[in-house]
């Protein structure tokens, strides 16, 4: 009985000894959390107050355009373009602006503006080619101009990069949509002349059968028809 009322004493003995490392554990966790998010927090403050004036708003209207806060990224993109004009976020800014007047305003000739606006103040910058592709896309397919739309697409092909077989198919549309049937299909042979391997081929053959056909070219057309099979 007293080996056992031993182990027992010894046992609680253990125990008192190990809470109040417990304690000192939980308190030296605590301590450590809020030295990171203080030194977290500060260093945010510190790059904060290394960015330039454009970046900081560029930064703020990222992060409200994820928020969803289009208006107020708006905003924020479009002082960048008036206050800091020559700033390299600067035309990042427009097309970011442009973007949101098409896609989340749906209001095609202010996106247009910005995309225009775009390629006029920065013709050298690489987003010239992305604010030409909306641009176009916008005079097709929201203001539905035909005929302005293939001027849009012919000065992407000027830039002699991006989906050069695209624009042409684009083009050859633009004139089918026009009942210019027999420049649709010279375009649509220009596009398979230039690029054979192109993935719309399948799709270029058979409208170029069918613009045949219009023509009263019946046997061209099932020629064309054929190679599809």
């Amino acid at each position: 009985m007293g080996l056992q009322r031993l182990k027992k004493q010894l046992k609680k003995e253990i125990q008192q000894e190990a809470r109040p490392k417990k304690s000192r554990f939980k308190l030296w966790l605590i301590v450590v959390l809020v030295l990171s998010a203080s030194i977290v927090a500060l260093f945010y403050g510190y790059r904060q107050q290394q960015l330039t004036a454009p970046q900081r708003l560029f930064s703020l209207g990222v992060k409200q355009e994820s928020l969803g806060n289009i208006e107020a990224a708006e905003k924020s993109y479009r002082d960048i373009y008036q206050h800091y004009p020559h700033a390299p976020e600067a035309a990042e800014a427009l097309l970011r602006s442009g973007k949101i007047w098409q896609y989340n305003h749906r209001d095609g000739q202010r996106a247009l503006l910005s995309y225009l606006q775009l390629e006029y103040d920065y013709p050298d910058s690489p987003l010239v080619l992305p604010a030409r592709e909306e641009a176009a896309a916008i005079v097709k397919y929201t203001l539905k101009d035909d005929s302005r739309a293939i001027e849009f697409y012919q000065r992407l092909l000027d830039l002699n990069t991006g989906q050069l077989d695209q624009y042409y198919y684009e083009i050859a549309d633009c004139y089918f949509r026009l009942k210019n049937y027999p420049q649709a299909r010279i375009e649509l042979e220009i596009l398979l002349e230039k690029f054979p391997d192109t993935p719309l081929a399948p799709e270029v053959l058979y409208r170029k059968g069918g613009m045949l056909l219009l023509e009263g070219r019946i046997t061209a057309a099932q020629q064309d028809w054929q190679s599809l099979i």
